[in-house]
């Protein structure tokens, strides 16, 4: 099944006679058949008819917006889209307590391998903070992971790992900065506020890719459905937190350019939030970020968060296999 990109703002899709053309001026820049199309993506004022859109509608064709970012905006859903099997095996996983609790826990060893590579990094580079206690202790996690018997003893055991790679913070962010443990709603400080900033650009990329492949990113499995707007796309967050996210806003907040970064007090909810300028400039330079291949790693982080989508994809549509997670994250 075909998907067709619209990128670019002179770029115009139509349809004739059963098939959908994208012209770009005068010059026809691809022709697909109509029966053959699983969805359209139309970033930024890329241009789509009234006749292609309804003619998209009828076939069970979906029709995805996003800025010229690619952040996404929203969609056209059909009736009756296409790929609807996809769908039936995430809400059949969803439903299969076993399996579903059987998904989470490699979910989670892949997230606490994240949190151990993160910890090396940084005391490979020098940071002083009690590594090999923290390095045992994250260690440990992974035989209690194990025995977990529920969904709700697994997010405790989970929250208490949390807690535990996140005392490493108040090492290893600039000492202006005070770190009294993740927090958010409301975001105590700056370097909370710009980790939840960070963590919603990231499961915004992740739902970008979802939007890709006709999956519902609502439906998680760790997570429950609409979790943030969207559960899956945070299920897979939690895979790379420590070794995309957390370590872009570790190396950002040491850089000079961004050591004066503030955030004011809402006056209605009382949350610290980072203006509109500093917003601006943070979410670009991480979009930079997950372009950039470093030394040590086979991925860039676009390449990561890409292969970590298909690995679900792939594993939902084989009852047999439970995902591997942890072979998408660097060793080192």
């Amino acid at each position: 099944m075909e998907t067709i990109f619209l990128q670019k703002p002179t770029e115009r899709l139509q349809l004739k006679e059963g098939q959908l053309i994208c012209s770009e001026g005068d010059t026809v820049a691809g022709v697909y058949p109509i029966h053959s199309t699983e969805q359209v993506l139309v970033y930024g004022n890329s241009q789509i008819t009234t006749q292609a859109l309804k003619a998209c509608l009828q076939e069970g064709i979906r029709v995805v917006y996003f800025n010229q970012y690619g952040k996404y905006l929203g969609r056209l859903e059909p009736d009756y889209p296409k790929n609807i099997k996809r769908r039936l095996c995430q809400y059949a996983l969803y439903l299969d307590h076993s399996r579903r609790l059987s998904w989470s826990k490699n979910l989670l060893r892949a997230k606490l391998h994240g949190d151990l590579v993160e910890i090396r990094r940084l005391h490979e580079q020098g940071f002083d903070f009690p590594y090999k206690i923290l390095h045992k202790s994250l260690r440990l996690g992974w035989k209690r992971i194990g025995e977990a018997g529920d969904l709700d003893e697994l997010r405790g055991i989970e929250g208490f790992y949390a807690r535990e790679y996140y005392g490493c913070f108040a090492y290893v962010l600039p000492e202006h900065i005070h770190w009294n443990g993740r927090e958010y709603h409301p975001a105590p400080n700056t370097a909370n506020a710009v980790l939840s900033l960070i963590y919603g650009c990231c499961a915004n990329e992740i739902r970008n890719i979802f939007e890709h492949h006709s999956v519902d990113h609502q439906c998680g499995f760790l997570h429950e459905p609409g979790y943030h707007g969207g559960g899956l796309a945070y299920d897979l967050l939690e895979v790379v937190r420590a070794t995309i996210c957390d370590h872009f806003v570790i190396t950002l907040l040491h850089r000079k350019k961004f050591r004066k970064v503030s955030a004011a007090v809402d006056p209605e909810t009382g949350e610290k939030c980072l203006g509109a300028v500093w917003r601006k400039a943070i979410c670009e330079e991480f979009r930079s970020y997950l372009d950039i291949r470093y030394r040590r790693q086979t991925m860039s982080g676009r390449e990561c968060l890409r292969k970590l989508v298909l690995e679900y994809i792939l594993s939902l549509e084989n009852n047999l296999i439970d995902p591997d997670f942890q072979k998408i994250l660097p060793h080192r």
